[in-house]
């Protein structure tokens, strides 16, 4: 069925020619509703002549089958008409919440955005659950890829912890933009398979949302008052070392054994297991404003660390012509404090992913509760940072018979 879209601008026939559906911000859906949001909403009687319904300075949106297109013509002489063409495929379901960056949004809205870039991307989205929590929710993960056979892996996952709200928004602004801009995105960003995993730890997520705001944990029981594992430290890489606790009343708690916990061993599942060869990974946390490397169990630098400290820096310095804000480069011990267990360590020691980064942002004054305000601003900068990681490791292409990176001159 063919849909067109009318907009009444207003009722002295002054028309903005410069409107359009998505800067007017209507959705499309097949009724008439009231400027007055109070209002209940009066769907349209297919037997009785809408234009009746219409007030004076009111405005509506208007759905109506390609067939039935003749109906607007008596509005004309009261009402300025725009009908512009758009595609079945476009229209939301009742319901949908529109994704923005101007605020914080729930695992609900967040799972439903990711369903919608399936719905209108499906040659380059892929939607799948990679595992399911304590509390039943689905752990939803964003494939972006033109299935380029020479493609390389990169995986980005925010909201381990569950307090810190900016890493899921940022996660899912990068996404949102590799999808909506794949056509026209460098050689660096298309070559490239792209895993988004937004929030990693559903079930703290949405305590810290409606229950308590600075839940760090995930929300499994051991007994008592005592619920939660810190899923960054129940990684099996140089486990219940430093930074982590035994205690399950701890913020730090690492849990009975590693990968205890049904995230973790989700994470590692698709990152070891699934035959994926990944280049790039990147935790997005807060706050801090530092870029992190392996390792942070031990003081003793990595085999790759010249490697990695150059990559981290290039990304540093992207930041800071962005916004100029500084996010200092290094190892865990240098910019912030020893951890163990860590999902960093162990996909760089573990997993062998050569490009493994942890990337803390804003901000050092609020906390773990920076402003909506800042949202988008912290977006850009580390939209920037991964453009530049992007380029960075194009540098080192992977030799397809020992799996070894090289360094093109």
């Amino acid at each position: 069925m063919d849909y067109y879209i009318v907009e009444e601008v207003n009722n002295q026939n002054q028309v903005n020619e410069n409107i359009s559906n998505e800067e007017y911000g209507h959705s499309i859906l097949p009724e008439v509703r009231d400027n007055d949001e109070q209002e209940s909403e009066r769907q349209l009687d297919e037997n009785k002549p809408f234009q009746n319904l219409i007030k004076r300075d009111e405005s509506l949106d208007l759905c109506k089958d390609k067939p039935l297109i003749e109906d607007l013509d008596p509005l004309k002489p009261y009402y300025s008409v725009k009908i512009p063409e758009t595609a079945p495929d476009k229209i939301q379901p009742q319901g949908y919440q529109q994704m923005n960056w101007n605020e914080y949004h729930n695992l609900d809205v967040i799972h439903k955005w990711m369903e919608n870039l399936e719905n209108n991307f499906p040659s380059l989205c892929t939607v799948g659950a990679i595992g399911t929590t304590q509390e039943g929710r689905k752990m939803k993960i964003l494939k972006v890829s033109n299935s380029e056979a020479g493609n390389t892996s990169v995986w980005i996952d925010a909201g381990i912890h569950a307090r810190e709200w900016i890493a899921p928004a940022v996660n899912t602004f990068i996404a949102d933009y590799v999808v909506r801009n794949f056509n026209t995105l460098p050689t660096s960003f298309t070559n490239k398979d792209w895993y988004f995993l937004p929030v990693a730890n559903p079930d703290g997520y949405e305590y810290s949302h409606k229950v308590e705001r600075l839940w760090r944990k995930n929300r499994a029981w051991y007994g008592g008052q005592c619920f939660g594992v810190d899923i960054n430290r129940n990684f099996s890489f140089a486990w219940g070392g430093r930074g982590s606790s035994g205690d399950p009343t701890s913020p730090v708690f690492r849990g009975r054994e590693p990968f205890s916990e049904p995230e973790s061993s989700a994470m590692r599942d698709i990152l070891i297991r699934s035959g994926i060869k990944f280049k790039v990974y990147v935790t997005l946390h807060s706050y801090g404003q530092v870029i992190v490397f392996p390792f942070g169990y031990r003081d003793e630098l990595c085999p790759d660390y010249v490697r990695l400290l150059e990559g981290a820096t290039v990304m540093s310095k992207a930041i800071y012509a962005s916004t100029g804000n500084t996010y200092k480069v290094g190892i865990s011990r240098d910019v912030m404090y020893g951890a163990s267990g860590t999902s960093t360590d162990w996909s760089y020691g573990s997993a062998h992913i050569p490009f493994t980064y942890l990337i803390e942002l804003r901000s050092k004054q609020h906390k773990f509760l920076l402003p909506k305000e800042e949202i988008q601003e912290t977006c850009n900068e580390i939209l920037n940072c991964i453009k530049a990681l992007m380029e960075f490791v194009d540098n080192y292409p992977i030799d397809k018979n020992s799996s070894k990176l090289y360094k093109t001159l």
